[in-house]
């Protein structure tokens, strides 16, 4: 599904996902963003997305005139994250990268349905699976050079309460379910 360095992949895993509200990167710019976990066991995603960052990498030479003798490029393996990161077991078994842009990104459902919110559990929010469209590009940000990843669109394919990642934040409405208020209890 490679078309030069835009790619489409799945089933992925999704975290640190910020795709309805943009967080400030270290330059104070908006950023939507996710981390996307590849499983290691997909060989096909992972062929399409290394052959998209070949593509970006060629791209680069022919933009910075000579490769650097390391091209930094935004696949990292899980496991090893893992082993550096405390509290991120998920990445195990997994390759993964950080895709950002300054727009937002279209998220919707399997039935191609836009998802608004993050609300569980129809809305996207980390922890969720599905299909993703990325971009590769070369990019030569204050003398660093190396190959980014572009966040497009998501697709939602599978994601409830019990796959949250990041605290398991649920609901107002699951919270208070049982809870049985009496009028005595107003003030």
């Amino acid at each position: 599904m490679a078309n030069d360095t835009k790619v489409k992949v799945g089933v992925v895993r999704f975290t640190y996902a910020h795709v309805f509200e943009g967080q400030p990167d270290d330059n104070g710019k908006v950023q939507f963003s996710s981390a996307i976990l590849i499983p290691k066991k997909d060989k096909a995603s992972l062929k399409t997305v290394n052959d998209a960052i070949a593509v970006a990498t060629a791209e680069g030479k022919v933009k910075w005139g000579k490769l650097p003798a390391k091209v930094p490029t935004p696949l990292r393996d899980g496991d090893e994250y893992a082993d550096e990161k405390e509290g991120r077991e998920e990445y195990r078994g997994h390759m993964f990268m950080n895709a950002k842009t300054a727009t937002r990104p279209g998220v919707v459902g399997r039935d191609l349905k836009p998802i608004m919110s993050d609300d569980a559990p129809d809305g996207f929010f980390s922890g969720c699976y599905g299909y993703v469209s990325l971009n590769f590009y070369p990019y030569d940000f204050k003398g660093k050079k190396g190959i980014g990843c572009g966040l497009n669109n998501i697709m939602k394919t599978k994601g409830g309460d019990e796959d949250r990642l990041g605290g398991g934040r649920v609901s107002a409405e699951s919270d208070f379910a049982d809870l049985a208020v009496e009028d005595d209890d107003l003030l």
